[in-house]
C-alpha cells in the first residue's frame, strides 16, 4: 500500500494501477468503474464504447446550484523500457515513491490520466464533500483518436460547468485547445529506367530534435522534410539529378527529424554535390543553433542493381512540393498573446508502387482557420493535379474568457493559494472540444496536478501537487454549489 495523502485519491489511483487499461484495452477497467458504481447504489451507464457516465445527487442544500461535471479519460499510453518483461495486456503496473515523486518501475505511470479517474471515484465514494449534481464522465481511447468522447451521448448530460482533469500543470487553467485535420496529399508517379553510368547518393536530414506537432510547433526546430525540400531545390538549380526514392517521419503528430532521399547524378557532378551540402549544412546550423544544434546534412555513397527513377514531372514536383508547401505556425491568437492559433505539420512522406503520399497534422484554436488551412492543401493539390483527402477530424475549444466558471475557478485558485492562477489555451487536443461541440451551452475548463514526462518511462507525478489540486477541486465544487 502506498498510504499516501490524499488517502482516498491515491488508494484508487493504487487500484486502478492493478488493472490493465492501454488504449483499446479498456473493457476489464469499464466493468470496475460499472461496479463500483452499483456498489455504491449510484446511477451508472455503459455506453458501445465502455466510456462511463456515473451521477451522484448534491448535496445537501445544493440542490437548485447547476450541475457539474467531472471528465477524464481511462486509458493509458503503454510504454516500457527496452528490458522490461512488463505484460501490458496482464500484468498490473508497480508502483514506487521517491520522495515527492510516484513513478512506475520500467513502464509509463499512468496518471495520464489516472489521477482523473482516482479523484473522480474519490468524489464519488464521499460523504463528506460539498458539491452539486455531479456527474463523473470516464471515456475510453482518449490517447488514440478520442474515440470514447467523439462517440459519448452528450445529450444525456444535465450538468452545465464541464471539469476536465487532464492538464498537466498546478496553477494553470486551461479555456481553450486546439482542434485537428488530418490530411494526405498523393502525388502519382511512375518508374522509369536510369541512365546508364550514374552514381546513386543516399542524402540524409537528421540530428534534429522533433517533438509534439501541437505542443512544441512554437520552438520552430526543424522539419526534416522541409528541410530536404530546400537542399533539393537548391541542388537542382546547380545540377541535374534523378531522384530514385524518398522516405521520412514516423506520426502524423510528430514534427520529422529524419528524412532520405536516394538520388542519381552524373560523376562529374559531385563536387558540386559536395559544394551545396557544406553551403546548406552551414546555413543550417546557424539557423537552428537554437533549437537543432545536432542537425546534419549527410550525403553517402550507395549503390542498388536495377534501380528505377521516379518520371521526371513528378520528381519535379515532389521538390517543388517540399520547398514550398506552407508548415509550421501561420497565425498567432489575438486573444491571448504569445499562444500559437494555428499550424501545419508536414509529418510523414510514404512511397509506394504508384503514389507518393504527404500526410499533414492541421491544427487551429478557431474552427474557421483550421478549414481554411485545409483549403489551402487542397489548392496546392488542385494547382499539382494531386490527390488530397481527409482521415481525421477533431473539434477544437474555443475559448469563454467571460465564463462563470472561469472566474470561479480562478477566485477560489486565489483565495486559496494568495497566487493567480494561470488561464491560457493550448496548441492541441483535449477532450473538452469533442464535448462542448456536441453541448456548445457548456462552460468548460481544464485543471491538473504538476506531471512530468507522459507517455515515457520517465512518467513522475507530484504528490503534494495532487494534494494540492484535490483540494481545490473540493473547493471549487463547494463554491459553484452555492450557486442559484
Amino acid at each position: 500500500m502506498l498510504n499516501l495523502e490524499p488517502k482516498k485519491v491515491f488508494d484508487y489511483f493504487e487500484e486502478i494501477s492493478q488493472i490493465p487499461r492501454g488504449s483499446g484495452n479498456e473493457k476489464a477497467i469499464s466493468d470496475y468503474l460499472v461496479k463500483f458504481a452499483k456498489d455504491r447504489g449510484l446511477e451508472v451507464v455503459q455506453d458501445a464504447t465502455d466510456s462511463i457516465l456515473i451521477t451522484k445527487p448534491a448535496a445537501a442544500g445544493m440542490e437548485k446550484a447547476p450541475g457539474v461535471i467531472v471528465q477524464g479519460h481511462m486509458d493509458m499510453v503503454c510504454v516500457k523500457t527496452p528490458d522490461s518483461t512488463h505484460d501490458f495486456l496482464k500484468d498490473p503496473l508497480t508502483l514506487e515513491v521517491d520522495g515527492d515523486l510516484l513513478t512506475a518501475k520500467d513502464t509509463t505511470l499512468g496518471a495520464d490520466n489516472g489521477i482523473a479517474v482516482a479523484m473522480a471515484l474519490a468524489l464519488l465514494d464521499s460523504d463528506d464533500i460539498l458539491h452539486p449534481h455531479l456527474e463523473a464522465v470516464i471515456t475510453t481511447n482518449e490517447e488514440v483518436n478520442m474515440n470514447g468522447a467523439l462517440q459519448f451521448d452528450a445529450a444525456a448530460l444535465k450538468g452545465k460547468y464541464f471539469i476536465n482533469v487532464d492538464s498537466e500543470e498546478e496553477g494553470e487553467i486551461t479555456i481553450g485547445c486546439a482542434g485537428g485535420l488530418k490530411a494526405v496529399l498523393e502525388l502519382p508517379y511512375t518508374k522509369e529506367d536510369l541512365a546508364p553510368g550514374l552514381r546513386q547518393k543516399e542524402i540524409i536530414v537528421t540530428g534534429l530534435k522533433g517533438g509534439h506537432s501541437g505542443a512544441e510547433i512554437h520552438t520552430n526546430r526543424g522539419n526534416s522534410h522541409k528541410l530536404m525540400g530546400r537542399f533539393l531545390s537548391a541542388l537542382k538549380k546547380e545540377i541535374d539529378f534523378e531522384v530514385l526514392e524518398i522516405s521520412g517521419g514516423i506520426k502524423d503528430n510528430v514534427i520529422p527529424s529524419h528524412t532520405v532521399c536516394r538520388i542519381a547524378l552524373a560523376p562529374e557532378q559531385e563536387a558540386v554535390l559536395t559544394e551545396v551540402q557544406n553551403r546548406m549544412q552551414k546555413e543550417w546550423t546557424n539557423e537552428l543553433s537554437a533549437s537543432d544544434p545536432k542537425v546534419e546534412l549527410l550525403v553517402k555513397d550507395c549503390r542498388t542493381e536495377d534501380v528505377q527513377k521516379i518520371n521526371d514531372e513528378a520528381a519535379k514536383k515532389l521538390i517543388l512540393l517540399l520547398n514550398t508547401l506552407p508548415n509550421g505556425v501561420q497565425t498567432m491568437s489575438s486573444k491571448l498573446p504569445g499562444m500559437v492559433e494555428s499550424s501545419l505539420n508536414l509529418a510523414v512522406i510514404q512511397m509506394t508502387e504508384q503514389v507518393i503520399s504527404l500526410s499533414f497534422s492541421t491544427r487551429s484554436n478557431v474552427g474557421s482557420l483550421k478549414q481554411q488551412l485545409n483549403s489551402v492543401l487542397q489548392d496546392f493539390a488542385d494547382m499539382n493535379g494531386l490527390h488530397f483527402y481527409k482521415t481525421a477530424e477533431y473539434p477544437e475549444w474555443e475559448m469563454k474568457p467571460e465564463s462563470e466558471l472561469l472566474k470561479k475557478a480562478a477566485a477560489t485558485y486565489q483565495s486559496l493559494t494568495g497566487k493567480e492562477a494561470v488561464v491560457k489555451a493550448i496548441h492541441a487536443g483535449l477532450e473538452c472540444g469533442v464535448f462542448l461541440s456536441k453541448k456548445p451551452e457548456l462552460e468548460a475548463i481544464s485543471i491538473g496536478p504538476d506531471m512530468w514526462d507522459v507517455h515515457s518511462v520517465k512518467e513522475r507525478l507530484s504528490i503534494s501537487s495532487t494534494q494540492r489540486t484535490w483540494e481545490y477541486l473540493k473547493t471549487l465544487l463547494a463554491e459553484l454549489g452555492k450557486l442559484n
